[in-house]
């Protein structure tokens, strides 16, 4: 979807950019440079000519060079550093040495402060034992999980403007946002999940794995839907008032209603 992928590579690097390089061993970075990243083998340093190109760099250690982390020495270097992926063991590590967008998965052993950025992207199950405080960032992911944390740490910012949260469960994370969030992605629900109190800020929402009732009359302030692997809906006559929707593995909840075929939707595997 245009709005929800725009705001996000806004803020992360897009995978499709230029100047995308990891560091590791060939099998560890296999998986990047199959897409077209640039391999730096771990411990080398990169080609002079690169240190102006890289815009995206992940951090690949195989286990054995995880339990003596250490981070590459020319990364303050890196004049054009965009994002950092990194395992959550090495976040200590960076001390003033931090990219706009960092991109953290695992865990650690206990949780650190960042200086400022902008843009922080969480993959793994427990945000608040890696970073706590958050920074005041505009752009987060991070996995709910039925902790009480991770809603603390959402209720604590005021800055975001894209949102993402996972694995979502009952809890009413709606409640929680306290920012003006203009796109947002809710995902991993329970049939529990309330579906009221969207802020009015949202532009672009993306629900999936929604298994609670949606009721799309209270989705009509949007500009952009996508809905993905969600199956139960009520009053859908309400989404022709959106002007972009996309629905994908949802039961095709459209059948027999032209209509919306008609409006351009992206309904053909709904």
């Amino acid at each position: 979807m245009e709005l929800f992928e725009r705001s996000r590579y806004r803020y992360v690097y897009s995978p499709t950019g230029e100047g995308i390089y990891c560091v590791g061993n060939v099998v560890e970075c296999d998986y990047l440079t199959v897409d077209g990243a640039t391999r730096i083998p771990w411990g080398k340093e990169p080609a002079p000519e690169d240190l102006d190109r890289i815009r995206c760099l992940d951090l690949v250690p195989s286990a054995a060079q995880l339990r003596r982390p250490k981070l590459p020495p020319y990364l303050a270097d890196l004049p054009h550093l965009r994002s950092l992926s990194l395992p959550a063991a090495m976040v200590a590590l960076l001390g003033d040495t931090v990219p706009p967008a960092l991109v953290i998965s695992g865990e650690a052993e206990s949780p650190v402060t960042l200086g400022e950025i902008e843009s922080l992207l969480y993959v793994g199950t427990d945000l608040s034992r890696v970073v706590d405080p958050l920074p005041p960032v505009a752009f987060l992911r991070t996995l709910i999980g039925g902790r009480d944390k991770p809603r603390e740490q959402l209720r604590s910012l005021t800055t975001l403007r894209h949102l993402e949260l996972e694995d979502v469960r009952n809890d009413d994370v709606l409640a929680d946002i306290r920012s003006p969030v203009e796109a947002l992605e809710i995902a991993g629900t329970g049939r529990r999940f309330p579906m009221t109190g969207l802020p009015k800020s949202v532009k672009a929402l993306r629900l999936n794995g929604v298994r609670a009732e949606i009721d799309c009359s209270l989705l009509t302030g949007l500009d952009e839907l996508d809905v993905l692997n969600s199956r139960k809906f009520t009053n859908i006559d309400a989404l022709l008032e959106i002007p972009s929707v996309r629905f994908l593995n949802c039961g095709n909840p459209f059948k027999g209603r032209p209509e919306f075929q008609d409006r351009g939707f992206d309904i053909a595997y709904a």
